[in-house]
């Protein structure tokens, strides 16, 4: 059933071999030098319709000591890919035929094509491993969606616990150690959204669970705090050796820039 309603994913589509010879033109270029680009553009369509190859009138061509042509093999190609000007005047163009000259903003394009390659649909045999992969894949993606949208709702309910949601959806609650916001711990608690929300108001001051956040990866996670330690002075104690470090520091730092600038005025 998946297959047959998805046909489309699994059709090879049209390709076509597709050469090209373009006469440049510079997008400022005056209306005598356009004009001159699409006669001799035309000329060249009309030696290819009396037999000629693109790669013969290439070799002609610079013989000749005119401004340079610009060849073009692109081999297969599929829609998509050339300038939607030369792409519908290509895949409208039957194979062994040439079309031309169609105009851009690169200059007069004479376009030839080579074989076609159908478009055909594999058969659900061939390509039975990659359609239940996309059904598995879609299902997941459903049920994840189904999940998350169901955790937002019951972390929003149940404000002031995760409990409710963790006993429904029979998803652990995890639990961190104490944090400060310059050090969080670990890859989730280190996603810049995560730590947003769990010192934002709603959360750290009002005491209601987060909304749900949606990670890469196909993940989401909805957080509380569940302890909370101001910021504070540290105790002179605790830091009085990183204190006096740092005077001794700055101290020999300023008498380094005294020294210096006596050897400069020395110097001078």
């Amino acid at each position: 059933s998946w297959y047959q309603d998805n046909a489309a994913n699994y059709t090879v589509a049209e390709q076509r071999e597709v050469r090209q010879l373009l006469v440049p033109v510079a997008e400022n270029a005056a209306d005598a030098v356009a004009q001159a680009a699409q006669a001799r553009a035309g000329a060249i369509m009309e030696r290819i319709r009396a037999g000629a190859t693109l790669k013969d009138v290439m070799a002609e061509e610079d013989k000749s000591g005119k401004e340079p042509l610009e060849y073009s093999d692109f081999g297969f190609l599929g829609r998509g890919v050339l300038d939607p000007e030369i792409e519908k005047a290509a895949f409208a163009t039957a194979a062994g035929q040439a079309v031309g000259p169609i105009a851009s903003k690169f200059g007069f394009h004479v376009v030839e094509i080579g074989q076609i390659k159908q478009s055909s649909a594999n058969s659900f045999t061939d390509v039975r491993a990659e359609v239940e992969h996309d059904y598995r894949h879609a299902e997941a993606a459903k049920g994840y969606a189904d999940l998350s949208d169901r955790l937002a709702t019951l972390a929003y309910e149940h404000a002031d616990s995760l409990d409710t949601a963790a006993e429904e959806l029979k998803l652990p609650i995890q639990e961190s150690e104490l944090f400060s916001r310059a050090a969080p711990p670990g890859e989730l608690l280190s996603n810049p959204q995560v730590l947003e929300a769990a010192f934002s108001e709603e959360v750290l001051v009002n005491h209601n669970n987060s909304e749900l956040i949606e990670l890469e990866g196909d993940q989401a996670v909805v957080l509380r705090v569940t302890d909370h330690v101001p910021a504070s002075v540290m105790p002179l104690e605790q830091v009085r050796e990183r204190i006096v470090t740092r005077l001794r520091f700055e101290r020999a730092r300023e008498a380094m820039e005294k020294r210096g600038m006596a050897l400069l005025a020395e110097l001078q």
